[in-house]
């Protein structure tokens, strides 16, 4: 009975931990993310316009990858290092 109590509630933790980071808060998340050309600006000296490359401020890579939001239809997408795996900014998907 003892080891019943302590997998439910193991299995509750899972569960609110996984629930937690709801749709709004995703989404104001995301809101706060800067778009690309915003990215540049702050961040001109990661980025360079003429080769059209862009790189993390944090680590520097030039392994930048991007997933949609919330699920494949999802035109929102995050932009983040594939090194250091810290997001960077936002766009939106071309349909």
């Amino acid at each position: 009975m003892d080891s019943f109590l302590k997998k439910s509630a193991r299995l509750f933790k899972t569960i609110f931990y996984y629930q937690a980071d709801t749709t709004d808060n995703i989404d104001n998340k995301w809101d706060k993310l800067p778009t690309v050309s915003e990215y540049i600006v702050q961040y001109p000296e990661h980025s360079d316009a003429a080769n059209e490359t862009i790189k993390c401020r944090f680590c520097s890579s030039s392994n930048i990858k991007f997933q949609p939001l919330m699920h494949s239809r999802d035109r929102r997408e995050k932009h983040f290092c594939g090194a250091c795996k810290r997001t960077l900014y936002k766009s939106f998907a071309d349909v």
